[in-house]
Formats: C-alpha cells, structure tokens, sequence
C-alpha cells in the first residue's frame, strides 16, 4: 500500500518460539531495518507504556494511535488517561466502542480485523485425532484460564452427553505454558471436572496438550463438526472467526468482541447474564478487572445448543458454509485500507 513501516520492540513479554515462514521473517527484518522519519505517525499497541508516553518520541510523532481492546464491560481504569493521551484509539468491534467510551476514552474508533480465508478454509484435509468415523466432533480450544469458563463447557458436555453417544469434544488447551508439569496440571482440571460432573459414564473427551503450529491450525479447525467456547468475555474472538473462515459453525456467547460477527445464521447463541466478576482467582492475577463485569453463560442452555447441533447436523452444516462467505469479506487488506482511510487520511 506504500507505507513504510518501521518496527521495535515494546517489551520482552514472552519467551516463546514462534516459526515464521521465509517470506514473513523477510518482511518483519526489512521493518527492523527501516527507518521513517521522527514525526511519523506511531502505533502503540494495547496500552501506551508510561515510558513512551514520556520520550522524545512520543512527543515528536505526528499521531500516536493505539491499538486496543478488553474482555469485559469497561477499559481498565489506569488505561483511560493514557489511552485519552493519544490521537486515536482504534479498536476492533463497536462491543470496545461502547466500552471503552463509557469508561471515559476519548477518540475511540473501529476498525475491522482480518483472517486468513486462504489458509483457513473449508477444503483443508483435516486432522484425524484418532476420531471415530460417525462421530460428532465438537472443538474447544485456549488458554485454560477463569475467563475461557472450560468449566462451564465440560460440566455441560459431560451432563448433556454420555459414553454411548457418538460424539467427542477435543480439547486443546494449556495451563499457563506447555511444559510437561503445565500438561499434567491441565489434565488434573480436566479430569476433577469430568468427575465432578459425571464421574460414572462420561462421553470422550481427547486432550491435546502439544503446541501446533500455525500453519497446521486449519486442520485442527476441519477435524471438527463444531467449534464451541462458552466464554465470560472476548477482546475480539479469533478462533471464532478462523473456525468460520474453515466452514465450521460455533456455539458461543456474543459478549465481547465476537459480537461483531457472529450471529444466527453461522452460529448458535448461547444465553448469558452479565455479572461483576467474582473470581477471586482470576482477579489476582488481572487486577485491573476489579469491578468489572463479564458474562456467565447458562448451562442449560449450553447443554441445549450442543445437543442441537448434534440433532441437526445438515442444519449446523448449513451455518458453517454462512459462516465461511461471512469471513470473506474479512481481510487484512480490507482493514489496511480502512487504516489509510482513518489515520492517514487517503
């Protein structure tokens, strides 16, 4: 688009390998390597740091926009006055519009985001997992936090469903890393879960511990008949829109940023109330979500949806292909233009 991008880093905030195909390792050095002029326009990302907000940089730059968005009903208090710092907010579904400008940020603006519907597609052979020929599959997959409610959605399978039923939820998801004592402590969960819930004749459940590369997460998407996450609250809801964008259908709360896309016709809407959070645990370790609020999924109407879509397979079929022209019109040129459109005036 003729924009020249020069990239450095914000904060050492993960350890993690991540594999990088040659064209995109290419792209990322020749952006390290790049330089743009002082008054350059400057993307932050979630939250500007103190840092910035008090260099040379930030006062020289001829706009600073800031990338963001947040999982609950409002911004996080010690956001506000550094996001209001900036020229523009820009945020992903009108869900963060309205939180964040309840909660006092000025200047906030929607963009889309984007998906790759060439890597995610309906026609990408998928994983077997083992999986039984007639079954019906239902996926789940992130980090097994509070705010994911993996609870919600296991204690609703395993109450819904029993070891004669031809179905199997795969699980992928990992418990704050994915090292073997990680592994271990998420299949302890898993499994207090299940046994709390239906410790007699549960249906199958497979775990998937491991790390998949990005490039194989397609064909984790088509292995499934269904993509479901009953969770309390999303920024934007990614493996939502790349199970759509792999023509498969999902089973979720619209609380958060998935609001934006997901709807009756590729999903199956799960009921909720909204609640101040009460976790006790996840707000330890988020702090800044004290007195916010998240939804809370019904179970029985989780259990009323799965078992839907496992009745009315044709139908959920018919959702997922929805689903699919849904996230065509998704693309990360689409949102660059709209970009040049809102930052740089073109």
């Amino acid at each position: 688009m003729g924009v020249q991008i020069q990239v450095t880093d914000k904060i050492n905030w993960n350890q993690e390998n991540c594999f990088l195909s040659g064209e995109d390792t290419e792209r990322l050095d020749l952006m390290c390597r790049t330089k743009v002029p002082e008054n350059a326009i400057h993307f932050n990302q979630q939250v500007p740091m103190e840092s910035y907000l008090n260099s040379e940089y930030f006062f020289k730059a001829s706009q600073n926009i800031c990338f963001s968005l947040f999982e609950t009903d409002r911004c996080p208090v010690p956001w506000v006055s550094k996001l209001n710092r900036c020229t523009k907010t820009l945020v992903f579904s009108k869900f963060n519009v309205q939180t964040y400008s309840n909660s006092g940020v000025n200047n906030v603006d929607c963009i889309p985001f984007g998906v790759d519907t060439k890597l995610f597609n309906p026609s990408v052979k998928p994983f077997r997992f083992g999986r039984d020929k007639d079954e019906f599959v239902f996926l789940t997959s992130g980090d097994f936090t509070e705010r994911k409610n993996f609870e919600g959605l296991i204690e609703s399978y395993v109450k819904e469903f029993n070891s004669n039923d031809k179905v199997c939820l795969i699980i992928k998801a990992h418990y704050s890393g994915f090292t073997k004592i990680y592994k271990e402590m998420c299949i302890r969960k898993l499994k207090q879960i299940v046994t709390r819930f239906n410790g007699i004749n549960p249906p199958k459940i497979l775990f998937l511990g491991e790390k998949i590369p990005w490039y194989d997460m397609p064909k984790f998407y088509t292995a499934g008949d269904c993509f479901i996450l009953t969770t309390r609250g999303e920024g934007l809801g990614y493996p939502f829109a790349e199970a759509l964008a792999s023509g498969v259908p999902v089973i979720a709360p619209d609380f958060g940023g998935q609001s934006e896309f997901l709807n009756s016709t590729n999903s199956l809407i799960v009921n909720y109330e909204v609640r101040v959070i009460d976790d006790l645990e996840y707000l330890r370790k988020c702090i800044i979500s004290v007195n916010h609020s998240w939804c809370h999924p019904h179970v029985p109407d989780i259990r009323s949806k799965m078992r839907f879509a496992y009745d009315q397979r044709d139908l959920m079929k018919e959702k997922g292909l929805r689903g699919r022209a849904d996230m065509e019109k998704y693309t990360w040129q689409a949102s660059g233009l709209e970009i040049l459109k809102k930052v740089f005036n073109i």
